[in-house]
């Protein structure tokens, strides 16, 4: 049986936001405890990121203001992002990779 694998639209969108200068801080993706994890190991952050149908990532941005972005698994490709701060440079990288993702196929793993 194949399930929807939401690892390599994550790992794009992390690499964006890198890209545009903005570092990830945390998240929480509303777990057994709900503890928010850090990104020191990427790997394991887009595991604990894909672990539920929901996560919530804290961003910091270049002038060091702390924002939010809400993460939903189970639309479809370039839906990824529900809902995120008001920043005219993170709304550029959301619309980026929304438009990246739109109308791709949805990668599955078995």
């Amino acid at each position: 049986m194949s399930t929807r694998n939401y690892k390599p639209e994550v790992t794009c969108l992390l690499f964006r936001l890198a890209t545009a200068g903005i570092s990830l801080v945390s998240a929480s993706n509303g777990g057994d405890a709900d503890e928010d994890f850090y990104p020191e190991h990427p790997e394991k952050f887009v595991e604990e990121l894909t672990a539920t149908d929901e996560a919530r990532l804290l961003v910091r941005m270049p002038d060091g203001r702390l924002l939010g972005l809400y993460l939903v698994y189970g639309n479809e490709p370039g839906e990824l992002v529900a809902d995120y701060h008001v920043n005219p440079l993170l709304e550029s990288v959301v619309t980026a990779h929304s438009a990246a993702w739109e109308g791709r196929p949805q990668p599955m793993e078995s």
